[in-house]
């Protein structure tokens, strides 16, 4: 099938994303957090680097350390075992370009989880985690 061209006309936008109690900053390469709880979070995801970032947010694994998980992640090694985390439980963010931000809702349970971005820098290598894009994120109990 054919790409067919998409046409956007308007007027230019300078909509305000609206206020909301929780945050998750990305830059080059770290995740900065607050106001996140238990439940049903408004949270504004902003990316305050130069290269494209997302926020992925694994539960940690009953009796897992967020040290594991980092080994985890950035392994070259065929992992063995159970993984740190519970991938089926994890929640996150479209990817944002340098600048941008987003409101995304993220519905989280007390607990630890890895905050984690898993993109690449533009001109190639690693993927964020293995540079030390993963932190551990703590949901208190309400």
């Amino acid at each position: 099938a054919e790409p067919f061209p998409i046409e956007v006309t308007g007027e230019p936008v300078d909509a305000q994303l609206p206020g909301v109690p929780a945050t998750i900053t990305a830059s080059d390469f770290e995740f900065v957090t607050s106001g996140l709880k238990a439940g049903l979070n408004q949270v504004r995801f902003e990316n305050t680097g130069r290269e494209l970032h997302h926020a992925l947010a694994f539960p940690l694994a009953k009796g897992a350390t967020i040290a594991q998980a980092r080994t985890f992640f950035q392994s070259q090694e065929e992992p063995e075992g159970k993984p740190p985390v519970d991938f089926s439980g994890g929640t996150g963010t479209t990817v944002l370009d340098g600048g941008k931000a987003q409101v995304v809702e993220m519905d989280l349970e007390a607990g630890s989880y890895a905050l984690v971005c898993f993109i690449t820098n533009r001109a190639g290598g690693p993927p964020h985690v293995a540079m030390g894009m993963i932190s551990e994120l703590k949901i208190p109990r309400p």
